[in-house]
């Protein structure tokens, strides 16, 4: 399928996603963007309430990391970050607000969590060139970003991805199992 045909067909599904009500979070789950390295896209993580975003970042890896079918995705073993990446001033709220001005890619691949992933760097560079005049701003999905998370939860999370990003890609692969979707 040409890449222009697959980017109209998600925008129009996200368009119908994004009429998903305001109040939609009823667990008080939040979102935020992580800058765990400075050459790779934000990551989106979901915050609890009450729940500091370091604390998020630290219960995504450890669950991660006791997940064994998830961790055959990462056979050099978890993604590295520095401690600096923990710090509160790595992470910034996200707005649904901002929907028309942000995309979103979903990793899938350890390479995709590297800082010279030319997958990742290459979708984040192809989104801003197609969309230089709205500044948009790509972030990453991690791969099961529910990790740690309650049913309800879970869905709230779905509820305010499809809220907050206008363009949705999940970069797919030969061994991408469609249940971490």
């Amino acid at each position: 399928m040409p890449p222009n045909v697959l980017v109209t067909l998600l925008l129009v599904i996200l368009s119908g996603l994004a009429s998903v009500p305001a109040d939609a979070s009823t667990s008080g789950l939040t979102l935020v963007a992580w800058q765990a390295h400075p050459k790779t896209p934000r990551y989106v993580l979901p915050v609890r309430q009450g729940e500091a975003p370091a604390a998020a970042a630290e219960r995504y890896l450890r669950h991660l990391g006791a997940s064994k079918e998830l961790m055959t995705l990462f056979p050099h073993g978890l993604p590295k970050f520095d401690s600096q990446s923990f710090e509160a001033s790595a992470f910034e709220p996200l707005s649904p607000s901002r929907f028309s001005s942000q995309s979103l890619i979903i990793a899938n691949r350890e390479a995709d969590y590297d800082t010279e992933s030319k997958r990742t760097l290459n979708f984040a560079r192809l989104y801003a060139q197609a969309e230089a005049k709205s500044n948009l701003e790509t972030f990453m999905l991690p791969i099961a970003a529910d990790l740690g998370l309650n049913p309800a939860e879970s869905g709230d999370l779905r509820a305010l991805v499809a809220k907050s990003f206008s363009l949705l890609t999940a970069m797919g692969g030969h061994d991408a199992d469609p249940a971490l979707y």
